[in-house]
């Protein structure tokens, strides 16, 4: 911005400066020679704001194709040095935050804008969504609430390598990343970028990586689906959706949309059980969030997703009639297609 400032001062002490131009002597007694003096003070005064408006003009140009300094530096960073046929492994959006600034989580909540990270891969490779950490839940002057990360956080791809693999092949992956940073004033950024990895036989693990980035992976929240006994289901409610929750062996405390909600649901949670309502058809919902409870006295994290018509389907799934008097015939035992 300084060369900038410079150029528009400059601009302005020549405008100043150019009324001034030609000299305090005492006119001539020839009106004939002051007319033609007076035309002459005119033209370089012209001149000079001609000048003076082509500089602010350049100025003015140079400002809006100049890109300014990001507020968030984000780099894209492979777990492994190398790709392995059939194995899953990660790459990470590492977001480096300026110093009083937030960035948003999946639901912005009630200030800000979601983050949104993508990854593309070569044919034949399985990319999945972004995993994001568990975020920070504040608070703004105005009593609004919102959901987001502050000076440093890292957003996760799980992506899994096709059983067969070009041996000394090199394979490349695009990140796509955006973003909204805010303080006193919020400033709108994206960023790509890419890596390539090569095919490998041996160990792939980037130890430096993991070790750096492992204080994010640890907030990744736990599949609750992968939680034993845990369950949930929808139940009809007219032109709600209720969407319950049960979670054996913790105390659920709350839940947090994992995108915008408006208006925002219902929730009541009472020892083991949640109980979330959503205005809306239950067959509409498809929800994804987070599970907020306590384990052993410590804090803990599910990421649930519950889609009503699926379990719905799953649950209505006619059993095969059968005729009275008459043996069912045996399964058919065999490979699924």
């Amino acid at each position: 911005m300084a060369p900038s400032f410079r150029a528009r001062a400059a601009s302005a002490l020549l405008v100043a400066l150019a009324p001034g131009c030609g000299g305090s002597g005492k006119p001539p007694s020839d009106p004939n020679a002051q007319a033609e003096r007076d035309r002459e003070k005119q033209q370089r005064a012209r001149a000079e704001r001609e000048k003076s408006s082509r500089l602010a003009r350049l100025d003015s140009s140079d400002l809006a194709d100049r890109p300014l300094e990001s507020v968030v530096q984000v780099t894209f960073e492979p777990l492994v040095t190398g790709v392995r046929p059939g194995r899953k492994f990660l790459l990470a959006a590492h977001f480096r935050i300026a110093p009083g600034y937030r960035v948003s989580w999946t639901n912005p909540g009630d200030v800000g804008k979601e983050t949104v990270v993508t990854v593309s891969a070569p044919p034949g490779f399985e990319v999945s969504p972004a995993r994001f950490p568990v975020p920070e839940r504040y608070t703004v002057p105005g009593g609004y609430v919102g959901f987001g990360y502050q000076n440093e956080t890292a957003v996760f791809v799980e992506v899994k390598a096709p059983a067969t693999l070009s041996g000394g092949g090199v394979h490349r992956f695009d990140l796509s990343a955006s973003w909204v940073a805010c303080k006193k004033e919020c400033a709108t950024e994206h960023t790509e970028a890419f890596i390539e990895l090569a095919t490998t036989r041996g160990s792939a693990a980037a130890k430096d990586v993991e070790a750096k980035l492992s204080a994010f992976q640890e907030r990744l929240p736990r599949p609750l689906a992968d939680v034993k006994d845990a369950d949930r289901k929808w139940e009809p409610s007219g032109h709600r959706s209720t969407l319950l929750v049960n979670l054996p062996g913790a105390e659920v405390r709350d839940f947090w949309p994992g995108a915008h909600v408006d208006p925002a649901p219902q929730v009541v949670a009472s020892g083991e059980r949640l109980r979330v309502v959503f205005e809306g058809k239950p067959e509409e919902k498809d929800v994804r969030g987070l599970v907020i409870a306590s384990e052993n006295g410590k804090e803990a994290f599910y990421e649930l997703e519950a889609n009503s018509a699926e379990d719905a389907e799953s649950k209505s799934t006619p059993r095969p009639e059968r005729t009275p008097g008459k043996k069912a015939k045996p399964k058919a035992r065999g490979k699924r297609r």
